[in-house]
């Protein structure tokens, strides 16, 4: 090698195109071709649009428009590399038999004439017949010297640039000399010689795993079968489909080797594209579901947090959200509580950091691009990047690609971006340059075990010995493009473009190279992610026939080994359910809580003990308890109102429908959820039902004295083996019969029934208390000093006539309740020596406290009990 030496450079097929190629003329980019096809194609008369699109999109909907020019422009993209227009296709040989389909090709050729004069008054060119115009009038370098290194296959642009350069061209083919009439001059496949032939892998390389998940493990004990023959930089995974990737990231991880994906990591994966992507999502419908998501993204999370005195923003959004049930973001927050008062700082703060995107007037395109630059500034701009930190380097990338194509469509033509659109439509525009790019990876740190994760085309050029090839399923590989709306499989071969037969062969020679090449193994799956089933590539398949069944055979051995897997022995206890190191001493006991205990211990250890609870946010209806607290709420206002007293059912019955309207609007706004409004319909008719009752009630003689009545402290002393604890509890209803003096106790219910109240607390046939509430809350009334013990019972509000009714205890006893009071001590007792191992009589339906006892952790266990029903 001499002094003047220069290494040579490394090119992809498409950068060798435009290094051997002199373009006259700029080119127009991705987004600006993306947008000279839209308005080419909104340009088209209506009889021309109706040939391509029988239903085209409305005028004002700018993101179908998009969607459909992007699809025409990669049509255009992958025709024009070849020599092909619209037109060529529409009259020449191929044009298709059906009147519709050539009419389409017409409309498509109509308006492939309309854009390239769109961009021909830009100053612009295509870049695809840029370069073919170069090539004809010579425009190529005289001087090039290239070596083509495993070019499988290339399109006719490179191959015309390489015929123009009268440089020398060398073509390096991996094959013995015996294959050279397999491959033309340019070192590219013949089709015709390899897609009929059988696969050279043997079938102990290929192996069978069930999930993706057990992809990942099968793969690296693959590799640990090697008997560290090779270090870990000296094996590749082969990544044949994507799904598996995250599955071998987080197992090689597990094993503090780096999953270096040479592919980089999708910006669509990173968290500012997330951040926009969430942010159109939300002002596309200003949903609060979608509100909720992007409150909830980490970034815009922590720039929220920071606004004075608002405290977690996710807890916030819970607490309204259990409350209220948003339906849409209108920027009144209905409600009184706390939750209100929250949840209207937090909106505060969430315009303030949308402020200018919040605005739902049209603008160009330009000023959307500055108002996203300044709300990404706002979200990241205080954050110090380290770009020695990979999390924080990917983060800094991110954002650069971001602010370039923000930047990019803000210096679009005027012609290209005249029309005003919404701030959501700038965002996915954006989003949609991107979202096939990825951050790089960094090179491999001297001293970390990394293992290089390859797709399958880079695989036949990489030079590691030791290759695990995951993913090998048919769709994958070989790759198939059924049901092209444009491009059937039939019209590409008359058109000379790549179709099935060609990715074939080109996929049964990348496997010839690799089987002849290296250490493999091939691991297809039964079934992805979410469940759909797999089958493995048809090239496992291109054996002899005498192999076939023994390959049938290994991919269904996976569905009887997994069946055959030892399973827990039912009769053993395996699974220790956790528990806080510091548990905190329960110093107060709700009347509602002993029936937790009786039901399951351990459910009142997550509930009571450590104050866990399970928070919704998807719900589209209020639930058993939200109901029932509605309702309750509603029949307290009643019980505040002078119609309390009234004997008349209409009198009663305006008041509660009155009230029923008020609170609702004040909870759940003018417009709640549909599921909502119709319970709230529900709850109306059953409260016209219990007016009829109550009315009945009173003209018996009773009287309302107490709604919602609790001690004055809130609680009172219940004296266990000499020791206090605090019996705390709040009583519905207390009223009074005006002729005898004797007291009733009532609890409402708002389930769908009315239940027995002495059935609901006691068991005869088990001989058990299954609920303390009603006993004790002779305990809690112990400050009103009754002179008998009072009546005890439910006001059942339930959904029809029936169970419309007031249910009362008349049989107990003072025997009965110092029963009950005993068994309410007995509790205490087991809460003081900490017994909350038992799950208890009833399984858990919250998904957090099933996995927490150990339950639904199989598939295919048995959901138990479900909860009583919303109405």
């Amino acid at each position: 090698i001499g002094p003047g030496w220069r290494p040579p450079r490394i090119l992809t097929q498409g950068q060798l195109t435009d290094e051997l190629v002199r373009l006259d003329r700029p080119v127009a980019g991705r987004l600006a071709r993306t947008l000279a096809w839209e308005r080419a194609l909104r340009s088209l008369p209506p009889a021309e649009l109706a040939k391509l699109l029988p239903e085209p999109p409305a005028e004002s909907d700018a993101g179908e428009w998009t969607r459909l020019a992007e699809t025409v422009r990669a049509l255009h993209g992958e025709l024009a590399p070849e020599g092909l227009d619209f037109r060529s296709v529409a009259e020449g040989s191929a044009r298709p038999e059906s009147a519709g389909e050539a009419a389409r090709w017409e409309a498509l050729a109509v308006a492939q004439d309309a854009y390239r004069s769109g961009l021909s008054e830009l100053g612009l060119a295509d870049p695809h017949e840029a370069r073919f115009a170069a090539i004809r009038a010579g425009a190529v370098d005289k001087d090039a010297r290239i070596v083509l290194v495993g070019v499988a296959d290339m399109n006719r642009l490179l191959r015309l640039a390489l015929e123009a350069s009268p440089g020398r061209t060398t073509a390096l083919v991996f094959a013995p000399e015996s294959e050279a009439e397999s491959f033309d001059m340019w070192g590219c496949l013949v089709t015709a010689r390899w897609k009929d032939r059988d696969a050279t892998l043997a079938a102990e390389d290929w192996y069978v795993a069930d999930k993706p998940v057990d992809q990942a493990r099968l793969a690296t004990d693959i590799i640990g079968s090697w008997d560290a023959k090779w270090a870990a930089e000296e094996v590749t995974i082969g990544v044949a489909d994507e799904d598996v990737t995250p599955y071998l990231e987080r197992r090689l991880a597990a094993f503090g080797v780096r999953a270096r994906h040479a592919a980089g990591v999708p910006l669509a994966r990173t968290r500012p594209y997330r951040l926009l992507e969430a942010t159109a999502e939300f002002l596309r419908g200003r949903r609060f579901a979608d509100y909720a998501a992007l409150v909830r993204h980490p970034d815009l999370e922590a720039r929220l947090s920071a606004a004075e005195g608002l405290g977690d923003p996710a807890a916030i959004l819970d607490g309204y959200f259990a409350v209220h049930l948003p339906d849409g973001v209108s920027g009144f927050w209905p409600g009184t509580d706390e939750n209100t008062a929250a949840m209207r700082a937090l909106s505060e703060a969430f315009e303030g950091a949308l402020a200018g995107l919040l605005e739902q007037t049209p603008r160009s395109l330009g000023e959307w691009a500055r108002r996203i630059l300044d709300y990404l500034a706002g979200v990241y701009g205080a954050l110090e990047l380290d770009t020695d930190v990979e999390a924080q380097r990917v983060l800094h990338d991110a954002l650069e690609a971001l602010a370039e194509a923000l930047r990019e469509i803000e210096e679009l033509p005027a012609a290209l971006a005249s029309g005003p659109c919404a701030a959501a439509g700038a965002i996915d525009l954006a989003l949609r340059e991107l979202r096939s790019k990825t951050v790089p990876p960094t090179p491999p740190s001297a001293g970390e075990p990394t293992i290089e994760l390859l797709g399958w085309l880079e695989l036949p050029l990489d030079d590691a010995p030791g290759l695990v090839v995951t993913g090998f399923t048919d769709g994958c590989v070989p790759q198939s493009l059924q049901g092209d709306a444009f491009l059937p499989d039939g019209l590409r071969k008359q058109l000379g473009l790549a179709d099935n037969d060609a990715r074939l062969a080109r996929d049964l020679y990348a496997l010839t190279v690799l089987c002849a090449s290296r250490r493999v193994a091939f691991v297809s799956g039964r079934r992805s992610s979410v469940g759909d089933a797999l089958v493995p590539s048809r090239l496992v398949f291109r054996c002899p026939e005498s192999e076939t069944p023994a390959r049938v055979e290994t991919f269904l051995g996976v569905a009887q080994s997994l069946r055959a897997a030892p399973v827990l022995d039912a009769g053993e206890e395996s699974f220790v359910r956790p528990r806080h190191a510091a548990e905190r001493e329960i110093e107060s006991i709700s009347v509602t809580a002993f029936s937790t205990y009786l039901e399951s211990p351990y459910l009142f250890y997550l509930r009571h003990v450590l104050r866990l609870k399970s928070v919704e946010d998807g719900a589209r209806e209020l639930d058993p308890m939200q109901f029932g607290i509605f309702a309750h709420e509603v029949l307290h206002a009643f019980g505040l109102s002078a119609a309390k007293d009234a004997l008349d059912a209409g009198t009663i019955d305006a008041v509660l429908q009155d009230e029923l309207r008020r609170l609702a609007e004040l909870r759940y706004g003018r417009d709640p959820m549909p599921a909502v409004a119709m319970q709230i319909e529900q709850l109306a008719y059953r409260l016209h039902l219990f007016a009829e009752r109550q009315a009945e009630w009173a003209n018996e003689g009773w009287r309302i004295l107490e709604v919602e009545w609790a001690p004055d402290d809130g609680w009172v002393p219940f004296t266990v083996d000499g020791e206090d604890i605090r019996l705390t509890g709040r009583i519905d209803r207390i009223d009074k019969h005006m002729r005898t003096g004797r007291i009733a106790i009532l609890d409402y219910k708002t389930g769908e029934s009315a239940k027995d109240p002495v059935a609901a607390h006691y068991s005869k046939r088990l001989d058990v208390w299954r609920d303390l509430q009603l006993p004790l809350y002779c305990q809690l009334a112990l400050p009103l000093e009754l002179e008998e013990l009072p009546l005890l019972g439910y006001v059942a509000v339930g959904r029809d006539p029936a169970n419309v009714q007031f249910r009362l205890a008349e049989d107990w006893t003072e025997d009965d309740i110092a029963n009950a009071t005993e068994a309410a001590r007995d509790v205490v007792r087991c809460i003081r020596r900490g017994e909350f191992e038992d799950i208890g009589r009833r399984v858990p339906t919250e998904p957090a406290v099933r996995a927490l006892c150990g339950l639904g952790l199989l598939a295919g266990e048995d959901d138990g009990e479900a909860g009583e029903d919303a109405p």
